[in-house]
């Protein structure tokens, strides 16, 4: 049985791989931050233009390996 914060996670996965932004943007909090490479992200905008082009250019193909979680 999947917790509802993987299932949520996987949601948000799908559909940014599928190039959906629009819904994979659904799943992120308006208070998001993400620590990157390339710095600390924070904000949902700041996350979604970084996300862009990931979903839109850059991303031929996914494959799930493995997902795991709990509810904490």
């Amino acid at each position: 049985m999947t917790s509802p914060a993987l299932q949520i996670a996987l949601a948000h996965h799908r559909a940014w791989t599928g190039k959906d932004l629009d819904a994979a943007m659904r799943y992120i909090a308006d208070d998001v931050v993400c620590d990157a490479p390339a710095g600390r992200i924070d904000g949902v905008q700041a996350y979604r233009d970084f996300l862009a082009p990931f979903a839109e250019r850059l991303l031929i193909r996914t494959e799930m390996i493995a997902a795991f979680g709990d509810g904490s």
